[in-house]
């Protein structure tokens, strides 16, 4: 099956990429259904949320009901851009900074967040991943920024 096509548009003023798909006609969103997928990605919220919020330091940001697949958190005495290399480096995606929303984020009492972003081709076992490295990142971490 080809998923194509996508569009890549750089953002110069937020020092991000957004990749997005440049319709909802795209032959998965036709094999899978919209109301399925919508469906699957809540699942995936409402279990990473619970996963998230079992980690030691970890605040979520914005935890409304009927939010989007995406979760924003920051961790105790950590910089979100330390969160966000770690994790790169574990092969999990996310972005770290203010993701164009500084009067969301000052709402919120922060700066910036480190975010995950949940899609129909995520699974269980990837939010288990993410959840294990965020608890393994403040060991690493720790003893990174005790070495200075």
């Amino acid at each position: 099956m080809e998923f194509g096509p996508f569009l890549t548009r750089g953002c110069s003023k937020c020092e991000f990429w957004c990749v997005r798909a440049s319709t909802l006609d795209a032959p998965y969103y036709k094999l899978l259904g919209l109301e399925n997928i919508s469906h699957y990605e809540r699942e995936l919220l409402v279990y990473a949320t619970e996963a998230m919020s079992r980690v030691p330091g970890l605040r979520l940001i914005g935890t409304a009901t009927g939010k989007a697949s995406v979760l924003s958190f920051v961790m105790d005495d950590y910089r979100n851009e330390d969160i966000g290399c770690y994790l790169d480096h574990k092969g999990i995606a996310v972005r770290a900074g203010h993701h164009c929303a500084q009067p969301t984020m000052r709402r919120f009492g922060v700066e910036s967040t480190v975010r995950p972003s949940l899609a129909f081709y995520n699974t269980h076992a990837e939010i288990d991943t993410l959840v294990t490295a965020l608890r393994r990142a403040r060991t690493v971490l720790g003893r990174w920024r005790g070495s200075e």
